[in-house]
């Protein structure tokens, strides 16, 4: 069961790592592109900016939950492969 949960905290580790990268492109993005199509103006960017940089922040706690959960359980596994053994 601990093998399970290692393996699927890792995948959503990995999952999250990858969004991650993607989710700090698209804010960048958003920051040059938003001005340039008129859609902001350069006054509402100081608070876009402070949106746009939550938003990635959410994202990097997630990626770091999810790693602290895979170190959690990698510790328990060799656990468990040590009692057997005896």
């Amino acid at each position: 069961m601990v093998l399970l949960g290692v393996l699927l905290f890792s995948w959503v580790a990995v999952f999250q790592l990858v969004n991650l990268s993607v989710e700090y492109n698209a804010s960048a993005r958003a920051k040059q592109i938003l001005p340039q199509l008129g859609i902001v103006s350069e006054g509402q960017m100081p608070m876009i900016r402070k949106v746009l940089g939550a938003a990635a922040v959410t994202y990097a706690a997630a990626t770091v939950s999810a790693v602290t959960q895979v170190l959690c359980f990698v510790p328990r596994l060799f656990a468990g492969s040590r009692q057997r053994r005896r």
